[in-house]
């Protein structure tokens, strides 16, 4: 702090001579004190490493960013491999289900037949059932007159 006061001294002019202009060699003098050439490569080396620190710092931030990147990608490409293979089996059971079906499509056919001939056959049934009731009411009838 006293040297900046007496450099500041040095340029302003003395404090006992206050009109005094200060002399170029007195400015250039004042300034060689204020910036200490140690003091400045001290702060330039300084400024150097935290800068190189900084990069540093981002380069292992975008590795790592990279690194989890090719890791999503190394899970999602696994995901997609058991997808496939889910997918292949799918296919594999869906082609065997419609073979399987392709096989007993007449014998299905062949039941709708029968089952269709069985409710015509129930009806007819309930008719004649019907009818020989009211044959037998009929027949009572006739009987006891």
């Amino acid at each position: 702090m006293e040297r900046r006061q007496e450099t500041a001294e040095k340029i302003e002019g003395h404090p006992s001579e206050p009109d005094r202009v200060p002399a170029v060699s007195d400015v250039s003098e004042g300034v060689d004190s204020v910036f200490d050439m140690e003091e400045i490569q001290r702060l330039y080396k300084n400024l150097l490493g935290r800068t190189s620190e900084y990069l540093k710092s981002e380069f292992e931030v975008t590795a790592e960013d990279y690194r989890l990147i090719q890791e999503m990608n190394n899970v999602s490409t696994e995901k997609y491999a058991q997808l496939l293979v889910t997918t292949k089996n799918a296919k594999t059971s869906l082609k065997t289900t419609n073979d399987r079906f392709s096989c007993i499509k007449p014998f299905l056919d062949r039941i709708d037949l029968v089952e269709t001939q069985v409710n015509e056959l129930e009806r007819t049934i309930f008719r004649l059932d019907t009818y020989a009731k009211q044959l037998e009411a009929r027949f009572k009838a006739v009987e006891k007159r």
